[in-house]
């Protein structure tokens, strides 16, 4: 009996944590990106704003484009179309495809780093 209340009371938990990694993601999500999660304009900004395996990655994407932007290896134009096919997007895996889209266009003009968090030797 004591095991099924252990597990029970890791699930009620692990949910809770889940919870809270949401709320500051999109919390994060909201005010540091073109994306207004307060107020959603598109289907899609809603799934980023709402899954926070989508808004981490739209954080990383966006956090990207400005830091290439700056230095001249995109142009607002890039960023524009982008932009476009995203907000074009009504499901989940249509944003999956968009954001590995991305992830290979800047691996494509050799602009992609290394994964965030791990250290190269």
């Amino acid at each position: 009996m004591s095991a099924v209340i252990h597990n029970a009371c890791a699930a009620v938990a692990s949910l809770a944590m889940i919870a809270v990694i949401n709320v500051i993601t999109v919390v994060g999500t909201a005010h540091a990106s073109d994306i207004a999660c307060e107020a959603p304009a598109t289907r899609a900004s809603q799934i980023i704003c709402e899954t926070a395996l989508f808004s981490m990655g739209y954080q990383r994407i966006h956090t990207d484009q400005q830091r290439l932007l700056k230095s001249g290896v995109i142009t607002q134009a890039d960023v524009d179309a982008f932009r476009r096919q995203r907000d074009a997007c009504t499901s989940a895996s249509c944003l999956d495809a968009v954001f590995s889209a991305w992830r290979q266009h800047l691996a494509d003009i050799g602009a992609s780093q290394a994964p965030r968090g791990r250290q190269t030797k």
